[in-house]
């Protein structure tokens, strides 16, 4: 058996209750993230109630499904197979080293009568020391460092894939819940849904307009995914803050990052702005970012 198949056996098992964290996440807050998305965007998963159905020879509905992947992604087995075996034990408990040396810490500064006993918590920090830069100094550990959008989550022919294990190493990499890692992703992901999936106003999709063509400009679709999940996040969800800093404002791509960092959140006219501009690029295949940026700013 290849090491990264036995690696991703274990740290499954050893994770079980963050991966039932995150789809629970998901599941209970499913229909409370579309609520507030199709009342932000004006769009919806079924063609709205006062559209005639009788106009229509096509389908009235649309399905998002969501799969969770339980896989390790192609990129990390390659990197898993040139790894030490030691690195690979340390890593699978990494997420402990830290608060382990934070309560070394306290004991050592709590102990001071007992030398042998301060000499042992002293020695135990060195040894967690060790292990810890020793995973830092890792390839392995680097790969974490640089987790996106993109391996956490994707969105594509009617589907949300949801993956955990890249969500978990993410979280444990920032300090941060996978409740919260959990709910940015999927909703960044939801928002990809309804551009292309969702029925506007009128009862029409946009599958025959720019956010449907593979020649679509990624700052505007990933634009609109970040400024939406800001704007539902910030109020309903403020405890993701951290997580919208560092994965949406602070994101080392520029595509994720720059049109939010242009937005004011602050003005009275943003969700009118944010869908005028995504009505008229809709209807304008050829509009620059540039132009888009003068009408949503």
């Amino acid at each position: 058996m290849e090491i990264s198949t036995q690696l991703q056996e274990k740290f499954l098992n050893e994770r079980k209750n963050d991966i039932n964290l995150i789809i629970e996440t998901i599941e209970k807050n499913d229909r409370k993230l579309k609520q507030a998305l199709s009342e932000a965007s004006g769009l919806s998963l079924s063609v709205p109630s006062h559209v005639r159905l009788s106009n229509f020879t096509r389908q009235t509905r649309a399905v998002i499904r969501k799969v969770y992947n339980y896989d390790l992604p192609v990129s990390i087995r390659e990197i898993l197979e040139k790894t030490d075996q030691e690195i690979i034990n340390f890593f699978i408990h990494y997420k402990h080293i830290q608060p382990a040396l934070t309560l070394m810490k306290f004991l050592e500064n709590n102990y001071q009568n007992n030398e042998q006993e301060v000499n042992l918590f002293r020695e135990t920090s060195k040894h967690l020391k060790q292990i810890k830069q020793k995973v830092e100094n890792s390839e392995l550990y680097n790969w974490i460092k640089q987790i996106s959008y993109l391996m956490m989550g994707q969105f594509g022919k009617n589907q949300i894939i949801i993956n955990l294990i890249p969500i978990i190493l993410y979280a444990d990499n920032r300090n941060f819940s996978v409740q919260n890692v959990a709910i940015v992703v999927y909703l960044h992901e939801l928002v990809h849904a309804y551009t292309f999936l969702g029925f506007d106003k009128d009862g029409h999709q946009w599958n025959d307009s720019p956010l449907h063509n593979e020649k679509k400009d990624s700052y505007i679709i990933e634009g609109l995914a970040n400024a939406y999940s800001v704007l539902i996040l910030t109020k309903l969800y403020p405890e993701t803050e951290n997580v919208i800093d560092d994965l949406i404002f602070n994101n080392s791509t520029e595509k994720y990052r720059d049109f939010v960092n242009r937005l004011n959140f602050n003005s009275p006219r943003i969700y009118e702005n944010l869908r005028r501009a995504m009505i008229e690029f809709k209807h304008n295949p050829s509009m620059s970012y540039q132009s888009f940026l003068n009408i949503a700013l």
